[in-house]
């Protein structure tokens, strides 16, 4: 097999079969999953089973699936590409059948068919005409230059060239298979087939009913409009390198959480990306009738604001708490009745309608120390301004601040700018210091309100010469009916959350618990690290080096809704940053019943008092000993974690901290009239 082959597996409700079919297509290449947006336990037995997993924030379809794996497999440019279905109806023992003809330059797309060698007795009678009738009307299709036996195998095998061309396909639900090989086709791709064995008797049969499905298939093959000759834009998750099969041996072959379905309600979606069209329709409306007198329409006694929130990126695009605070916030306040809109940067432009806000992504040209521009995004942004009753920016370290801050002088509307941290952890100390001095006093000093964490942060600020009745002290805010205690087992895990980038010191977590699994020979230890970001392959690295590795699991991504188990797991979060703002990872670890042991950071001393333990920065040693402090004493490390849960509950409410800002808003609103 080549060594630089991915086998992707689409997969959605696939528990009883996904850790098989990892299992075996491991033996061939790398394995990347998308889950679908799994309600059963997919995503935690393909990682458990050494996948690398992806996963939507609901079902979004086959079609997409793949988009999704396309899209990751150019990425890391992989030489070959094989498909193979989730349910185990495949076989992955005969991938090499399939990839030996790309090998031999025979081939640019090969697939495996049911129909060659006699293969088909085994196929039920009903799904053998349906076939037979989608065999027929893609091979009319193909206008004679194919003739193909199995166009609706998943089971397929691809070089560089026939990805390259497949990404410019733009076709939904399972007709996916055709809509590829007469676009393929047509464009002079080398198609073969080879046969293959199929299974029917598999625990989750085809999802659906095979007379509707049929004729979904039938209104699809050969549409112009699946056709598009621009790359079409694909959910990316924000997931991060695969160079390393993630290790998840140190929780062993079983799920992690194998017994239980999770905190995940398939009533309750934690959000949505197209969802709820016809209620954004109706929202704007409503505000559209408030006029642009600041009056604002009602909402049991409520003023309703029309909000333009402005950021680089947001949820789920980029993994880490800002991204997430900015999708979380502009949902509950759409929640609430206010209008709001988000404007992003993003190498893929579009618009989606989200359940609660709207977002619109503006095309990027360049980066720079982890900051995107865009010319379209200044151009509406000066337009739209005035339409709105705040405009509310995010972190005085973008430069999408920065162009609010100077648009702002040229507009009556207000802006607020929320602090989340007053240093990057990305770029260099001496432009950190030198863009403070001149960019990060200029945003402050323009913005109407300056919302801050911690009234450390104030004094801070308050220093820079920044007046003090604009800076308003709000304590973020978690969701504490989601970040809670779900009852799992406490094992020695230590967890550690957070953007691998240089200020947050993955490496130091990693370097801690090798001391530490030195010292405890006899503990079944283990590091949960979950992040991604610039330095994903320097900690995969490190990673690998590690004399300890079997015991580090690495995770690029963990959705939302499923952080809970996690932290609740886990007997310490450790915090190793240099410089936070007021970090939600420690909030959320304190909500679960989890105590932190964090870097010495002077405005967090109050946060962590009682509910965890502060050491200097830099010092392996302190952070060993704190964290042994609380692994031989599993009393004082339950009373902090009960103190944490307390402290959250009283003054770090979600609820309270929307609140607040709903009411600075309307402040500013009445100020300007």
């Amino acid at each position: 097999m080549h060594n630089n082959t991915l086998i992707i597996i689409p997969a959605y409700n696939e528990e009883l079969t996904i850790g098989y079919v990892v299992t075996l297509s491991k033996k061939y290449g790398d394995v990347l999953v998308v889950d679908d947006g799994s309600k059963d336990e997919t995503f935690h037995i393909a990682i458990s089973s050494g996948a690398h997993v992806i996963k939507h924030p609901r079902n979004m379809g086959k079609a997409q699936a793949l988009k999704t794996a396309f899209k990751y497999a150019a990425e890391k440019e992989y030489e070959i590409i094989v498909c193979i279905d989730a349910d185990g109806q495949h076989n992955p023992e005969e991938i090499p059948k399939l990839v030996e003809p790309i090998l031999k330059d025979e081939a640019d797309l090969v697939i495996g068919s049911r129909f060659l060698d006699g293969t088909k007795k085994k196929i039920p009678l009903y799904r053998r005409f349906g076939l037979w009738v989608l065999n027929t009307t893609a091979n009319v299709s193909l206008n004679g230059t194919l003739k193909i036996t199995d166009s609706q195998s998943g089971f397929r095998a691809m070089n560089r060239k026939a990805l390259k061309e497949i990404m410019k396909i733009n076709s939904n639900g399972y007709n996916v298979e055709s809509d590829m090989l007469v676009y393929l086709a047509e464009r002079g791709v080398r198609i073969r087939e080879v046969p293959i064995t199929v299974r029917y008797d598999v625990p989750n049969k085809h999802k659906k009913n095979p007379i509707s499905h049929g004729f979904e298939l039938l209104g699809g093959v050969n549409r112009p409009d699946r056709v598009q000759e621009t790359i079409v834009p694909v959910y990316n998750a924000g997931f991060g390198s695969f160079h390393n099969r993630r290790r998840a041996v140190g929780l062993g072959a079983s799920p992690l959480f194998r017994g239980r379905k999770g905190l995940h309600d398939p009533g309750r979606r934690s959000w949505n990306i197209h969802d709820n069209r016809n209620s954004a329709v109706r929202r704007r409306a409503d505000t559209e009738r408030a006029g642009k007198d600041g009056e604002g329409v009602r909402k049991g006694g409520m003023k309703l604001v029309r909000i333009l929130r402005v950021a680089p990126d947001i949820y789920p695009y980029v993994v880490g708490g800002y991204g997430l605070h900015i999708h979380s916030l502009s949902l509950e306040q759409g929640r609430k009745g206010h209008h709001v809109e988000v404007y992003v940067i993003s190498k893929e432009p579009g618009n989606e309608d989200r359940t609660y806000y709207s977002l619109q992504k503006f095309r990027e040209i360049i980066r720079i120390w982890g900051n995107p521009i865009s010319i379209l995004y200044a151009f509406k942004l000066t337009k739209e301004w005035d339409n709105f009753d705040v405009v509310h920016a995010h972190s005085h370290l973008f430069i999408t601040t920065l162009l609010a801050a100077i648009l702002k002088q040229v507009h009556k509307t207000p802006l607020v700018v929320t602090n989340h941290g007053l240093v990057s952890q990305t770029a260099p100390k001496s432009i950190n210091t030198i863009y403070n001095r001149v960019f990060g006093k200029y945003i402050f000093s323009v913005a109407d309100s300056v919302i801050v964490y911690t009234s450390e942060e104030k004094r801070e600020l308050t220093e820079w010469g920044i007046p003090p009745d604009k800076i308003k002290v709000i304590f973020n805010g978690i969701d504490t009916k989601l970040f809670k205690n779900t009852g799992e087992f406490k094992r020695k895990n230590i967890m550690w959350v957070g953007r691998l980038v240089p200020g947050k010191r993955p490496e130091l977590a990693i370097a801690i618990f090798n001391k530490l699994r030195e010292k405890y020979t006899n503990l079944d230890l283990k590091l949960i690290l979950v992040g991604d970001g610039p330095l994903n392959g320097t900690t995969l690295n490190l990673v690998e080096k590690s004399p300890f590795k079997e015991d580090i699991i690495y995770l690029s991504f963990i959705p939302n809704e499923e952080l809970p188990k996690y932290y609740s797991s886990a007997f310490i979060f450790l915090l190793t940053s240099t410089t936070e703002g007021l970090p939600r990872t420690v909030l959320e670890a304190f909500s679960c019943e989890t105590p932190s042991v964090i870097s010495k950071i002077p405005h967090l001393e109050e946060v962590i008092k009682k509910a965890g333990l502060m050491v200097e920065k830099n010092s392996i040693d302190n952070f060993l000993q704190k964290i042994e402090y609380l692994l031989e004493n599993p009393k004082v490390q339950r009373k902090m974690g009960l103190i944490g849960r307390r402290k959250i509950e009283k003054h770090y409410s979600w609820d309270i901290f929307v609140t607040k800002n709903i009411k600075l808003y309307e402040a500013l609103r009445r100020e300007l009239r």
